[in-house]
């Protein structure tokens, strides 16, 4: 029987520069608990990431690397990271994100306490992680989840961000084992995190306090509609048939749109001044009959990008003013 309580698992691709950062801000942490393990793998990347790895795995113990030899695709690739895993839970990040410093002993402490999971909170930071955007992803402070109903209703989609929770390796494995669906349209993760869950008697302590820096707009998917609202639609039709409630995901699916979709239409008003036709028409095919397209997504579509713009920087003034900056 493994001695490894946490697997920090890290797919990656192309990102080297990044992911060098990343790891040199993690192993400090991990040698400090001799119960984490950093398992990295490398998605048959192009750029240097491979020597990377192997000059961190010659100096860092705890730091073993898988090196596809093809590309699997994100989905197969925290898949097969999850299968090389040594550890009871597992926590997957971003290959371009960072940890808080004092997290990992807080997780640690949780851990040996036997949770069936760790809702993790985040701050949201510029690309160059010089701007912070948002304090706090999750803005309630409530207890720990008791029932996988309270899971879908305080977070819903935003367990779809990897870092967000660290969960059993078993039950992920579990959910993987059926989540063929959902491989080919980015949420398997999302699927993974309540597709098994008991429907009581939970035990998922939540960290109100971040203990990730989440690097914000480092993403380029010009289909993100294949992922946020057919990819999470997919997921929420599968939940469904396991009994979750029509209402919890109804709940859910409004802070979809709230939370993601209408960001990415405001990204995309204003990069490229209008929303491409396979975007407006994926969205008017889901959404039409949901009220929080119209409230929430629509006057989006409508406004001018300069307002939008205008709007964005007050924001991040504002936030700037905030916290100090």
């Amino acid at each position: 029987m493994s001695d490894i309580l946490l697997s920090i698992c890290i797919p990656t691709y192309n990102r080297s520069g990044l992911l060098r950062q990343s790891l040199e801000q993690l192993l400090p942490q991990t040698e400090a608990e001799p119960e984490v393990e950093i398992i990295c793998s490398d998605n048959a990347s192009s750029d240097d990431t491979a020597g990377v790895l192997r000059e961190v795995a010659a100096r860092a113990s705890q730091f073993r690397i898988l090196m596809q030899p093809q590309n699997l695709g994100t989905e197969r690739n925290i898949i097969e990271l999850a299968r090389q895993a040594r550890g009871k839970y597992l926590w997957f990040i971003p290959d371009d994100d960072f940890i808080m410093p004092d997290a990992l002993p807080r997780i640690v402490a949780l851990l040996r306490r036997d949770v069936d999971g760790i809702v993790c909170n985040f701050e949201m930071r510029s690309r160059d992680m010089q701007t912070l955007l948002k304090v706090r992803r999750f803005r309630n402070r409530g207890p720990e989840v008791t029932s996988r109903a309270d899971l879908m209703a305080r977070f819903g989609v935003e367990l779809s961000y990897f870092g967000s929770f660290i969960q059993r390796r078993n039950w992920f494995l579990a959910a993987a084992e059926q989540a063929g669906p959902y491989l080919d349209n980015g949420f398997v993760f999302l699927w993974s995190v309540y597709a098994v869950l008991p429907a009581s008697g939970l035990h998922i302590a939540y960290l109100s306090e971040p203990v990730i820096r989440y690097r914000a707009e480092n993403s380029n998917l010009p289909d993100w509609y294949h992922y946020f609202v057919t990819g999470v639609s997919q997921v929420f039709q599968g939940l469904r048939a396991r009994g979750y409630h029509p209402r919890d995901l109804r709940k859910a699916g409004a802070h979809l749109l709230r939370a993601y979709v209408a960001g990415q239409i405001r990204r995309e008003r204003v990069e490229l001044g209008g929303l491409s036709a396979a975007t407006a028409r994926v969205l008017w095919q889901t959404f039409s009959r949901h009220w929080a397209y119209w409230w929430y997504c629509i006057p989006w579509i409508l406004m001018p990008p300069a307002l939008i713009r205008g709007l964005k920087q007050s924001y991040h003034w504002a936030v700037a003013w905030r916290t100090g900056q």
